[in-house]
């Protein structure tokens, strides 16, 4: 089965994986490490639970073969990012974003673009056309680094609240 293999693809200097149930505890080892993250969108510290549902949540109409949650380490047990990504969503040959996450002491050196690069080429292997993904409006720095990897607002969808914190979701898309 394609979600057992290993090192997915290549970044120079890390190993990929799949997450699985199992490994909620580096996940949310991570989204410990990423506090800033998830204060600056939600305006709460993240939660074991919140870890727990990147494994399982889905957009509707999807199922769990269409949800690909990916690992990358610095050591066996060191995840230093994440990417969650949902195949054929929006549209049929689309892949949406969910979450990509980077542990702070690895942004601003290339890893992010390494990893987004990587996982785009891999998409493409599995017919991807585009890939779409949502950014808080309040999310400066990540809306900069789409749009650095070419991504572009197609969307801007009214508040919603998440946590304590009513965002702005702008929807960026990325042809391949």
């Amino acid at each position: 089965m394609e979600k057992d293999k290993k090192d997915l693809f290549t970044i120079p200097g890390f190993t990929t994986r799949y997450l699985h149930p199992g490994d909620e505890a580096l996940i949310f080892d991570l989204d410990q490490r990423c506090e800033d993250f998830s204060l600056l969108v939600s305006g709460l510290p993240p939660t074991e639970e919140e870890a727990a549902a990147v494994l399982v949540d889905l957009p509707p109409g999807k199922s769990p073969a269409d949800k690909f949650v990916i690992g990358a380490f610095a050591g066996p047990e060191k995840m230093i990012g994440l990417v969650d990504m949902i195949r054929g969503y929006p549209e049929a040959e689309d892949w949406f974003i969910g979450l990509m996450q980077l542990d702070p002491a690895y942004r601003g050196q290339g890893t992010g673009g390494q990893l987004y690069r990587a996982v785009a080429g891999w998409c493409r292997q599995r017919g991807a056309r585009a890939i779409l993904l949502g950014v808080v409006e309040q999310n400066t720095r990540g809306l900069a680094f789409w749009e650095k990897m070419g991504f572009h607002v197609i969307e801007k969808r009214p508040p919603r609240r998440f946590g304590i914190k009513d965002c702005v979701v702008l929807v960026m898309k990325k042809a391949l």
